[in-house]
């Protein structure tokens, strides 16, 4: 796994291009290219609002800087700090929220949802706003799916494409279940270099953002699981 903060941020930030304006996704591409972390990066990162309300309550909480490796990885592929969390630090969430400009309304219905466990995951945030979604709408799995963060082993790989057994989700609404599916995912060689079969990597997006050990694959399963547990 990309040990820095804002490297790991800046390729999970990029796999997801609808949460962002082009200019400010060339800007990281730049940046995962060259492995340049710089203030640039740093601002740029900074435009993703969830992400950064999220980063903001774990930072505060486990007393590290926003972007340090511990804080960002741990939003995005779980960690041990995870377990410092209680459902009252759902609050901070909201005020993040607030402070990083997203509409009240929005604040408000996350507010009523009030889930039983907080964990500040990024599948705790898609999963927060398919709920959301539900209330007018029917519940999207592929779009959940789509915005997993997932991983798994590489078994075959193209000049553009990887096809990698991966983690996914099945089920309903409040009834998601873990399982395993093999898939095609895209690939950019100047974003991961030297990748061999049966490597790990993490997927986002459709995309193949980073490799990872063994251990950051079972973390992130873990952590899954540990949401799933406990769905809206």
């Amino acid at each position: 796994m990309n040990t820095d903060g804002l490297q790991l941020g800046a390729r999970f930030a990029w796999s997801a291009p609808v949460c962002t304006d082009n200019k400010n996704r060339h800007l990281l591409e730049t940046r995962i290219i060259s492995g340049v972390s710089d203030r640039k990066l740093a601002t740029a990162l900074t435009k993703y609002k969830s992400m950064l309300a999220y980063l903001r309550v774990l930072s505060a909480v486990i007393q590290l800087d926003i972007f340090s490796p511990e804080v960002v990885s741990a939003y995005w592929l779980g960690g041990p700090c995870l377990k410092l969390f209680k459902p009252e630090h759902f609050r901070m969430l909201l005020d993040e929220y607030q402070k990083v400009g997203i509409p009240q309304n929005t604040i408000s219905e996350m507010a009523n949802l009030k889930p039983e466990k907080f964990i500040p995951l990024h599948l705790f945030k898609v999963l927060l706003e398919a709920k959301m979604v539900e209330v007018v709408d029917k519940f999207n799995l592929v779009s959940v799916n789509n915005c997993l963060v997932t991983c798994g082993r590489i078994e075959n790989i193209s000049e553009n494409y990887l096809i990698v057994s991966l983690m996914s989700l099945t089920g309903k609404s409040g009834h998601l279940t873990r399982i395993m599916e093999t898939k095609s995912v895209n690939y950019r060689p100047d974003f991961l270099s030297g990748l061999k079969l049966h490597d790990l990597v993490a997927v986002h997006g459709d995309w193949a953002v980073t490799k990872l050990a063994l251990k950051d694959q079972w973390q992130l399963y873990y952590w899954t699981d540990q949401v799933l547990k406990y769905q809206f």
